[in-house]
């Protein structure tokens, strides 16, 4: 398609997913009142580049000539939570908007944040964006595209490339490391070359991001790359040996994700996923789960569910084979349940058998059904280890439905302990 005829097509569909929404409502409101008072006021960045891809944006960003003073001044309700980058929240409507002044940022001195800024203009805070396709602005009132960075382009060939020299950006911000994986398995968009090769001579930097914000990335990651390829550029790349050291090579995930899994699903793939890379030679240790969940600051709930779901996926042959009753039984602990649901999406014999267990039911009940027998009800000359063997199996049978009430399962008692 000839780069006019893309230009032309894509605005129309940028028109046509900037809906009214009362998002985006919101945001044009504020747009027409600053662009009222004479400042000039644009949508930008990932608003601008979603709807080109025909995608609904999730929130709006709009950047001005107006400075934070003057922003504040204009609207009754503001939040000054980003004050020194030049960043204040309007809030209307119950509605959170961001709104920038046009920014040329100092130097960086922590790996993350510029030590100083100073109000500039639209093609100056374009050049300190991170990536062109980032870095895109639309003017709501006018209907209008600007692009000081060839950013419309690069959408047109599907590829992710650093604005300028894509080291100094990558040094400027080393979370950016993780948002070009991010973006390029969300988008399934190709990483431009040098922009690659700086990814790859940067990687060993991400460690100089703070774990919240690591951890934050790889959830998105997770959430929003459904073909695998943001796993693979992960790998590739060198941050993944980075961030887990000692893991090696890529492999293909056993578990795939779906737009269907819960967050904690997609982590419990991904930690499986982590720990097919474990090298096994020369008496390797185990995937240390534990040790990664605390060190990614899980939450004591979290890191309970994934321990306790996270081998069962390791445990796929033996669940096959294990008997209807006694699954049920396990599946009661909804971490356990959890690790065995997710496994069954992808094995079709433990689904089989997973199926055959509930027998219709697609899950279980929250409480674990009582007993209907005890030990007091055993017959008194049974000692010990046959008490447990016979209570056990009693209990199995119960949950397989073999006994609708206590007397049946007394009669059951009564047929298999009675002398020969």
């Amino acid at each position: 398609m000839r780069f006019l005829d893309f230009y032309v097509q894509n605005t129309k569909l940028m028109l046509a997913k900037f809906s009214e929404t009362q998002e985006y409502l919101v945001a044009l409101s504020i747009c027409k009142k600053l662009q009222g008072q004479g400042f000039l006021a644009l949508f930008a960045g990932g608003c601008v580049r979603d709807a080109l891809m025909g995608q609904q944006p999730r929130d709006f960003d709009i950047a001005t000539s107006a400075s934070p003073e003057q922003i504040e001044q204009l609207f009754a309700k503001t939040v000054g939570v980003g004050r020194s980058f030049g960043v204040i929240v309007v809030i209307q409507e119950g509605l959170q908007t961001e709104v920038a002044s046009f920014r040329s940022d100092g130097q960086y001195v922590d790996g993350r944040h510029p030590s100083s800024i100073r109000l500039s203009t639209p093609l100056e805070d374009a050049q300190r964006r991170d990536f062109t396709i980032n870095a895109l602005f639309w003017d709501p009132i006018k209907a209008q595209l600007i692009d000081y960075v060839e950013g419309l382009a690069d959408l047109q060939k599907k590829l992710i490339r650093a604005v300028g020299d894509p080291r100094q950006r990558f040094s400027e911000d080393h979370l950016r490391l993780l948002r070009v994986v991010r973006f390029a398995g969300q988008l399934g968009f190709a990483i431009e070359e040098e922009t690659w090769t700086q990814l790859q001579a940067c990687a060993s930097d991400v460690n100089q991001v703070s774990v919240e914000r690591i951890r934050e990335e790889l959830e998105k990651l997770l959430n929003r790359s459904m073909d695998l390829r943001g796993l693979r550029v992960l790998a590739d790349s060198g941050l993944l040996a980075a961030l887990f050291p000692g893991l090696t090579g890529y492999r293909e995930p056993q578990f795939f994700f779906s737009e269907t899994d819960t967050g904690i699903e997609r982590w419990l793939a991904f930690f499986h996923w982590l720990a097919a890379m474990q090298p096994r030679e020369n008496g390797a240790k185990e995937f240390d789960l534990a040790g990664t969940l605390k060190r990614l600051k899980f939450s004591n709930q979290e890191k309970r569910c994934l321990e306790t779901a996270y081998p069962v996926l390791l445990q796929e042959q033996e669940l096959e084979n294990l008997r209807p009753g006694r699954l049920l039984e396990k599946s009661y602990d909804s971490n356990w349940w959890l690790g065995l649901s997710y496994a069954a999406k992808r094995n079709p014999r433990l689904k089989q058998v997973l199926a055959s267990a509930l027998k219709g039911q697609q899950t279980l009940g929250s409480t674990k059904p009582l007993r209907l027998v005890t030990g007091n009800d055993l017959p008194s000359r049974l000692r010990g280890v046959e008490i447990g063997k016979i209570l056990q199996e009693c209990y199995w049978l119960q949950l397989e439905g073999l006994f609708s009430d206590r007397t049946a399962a007394l009669d059951w008692i009564a047929q298999e302990s009675k002398d020969d």
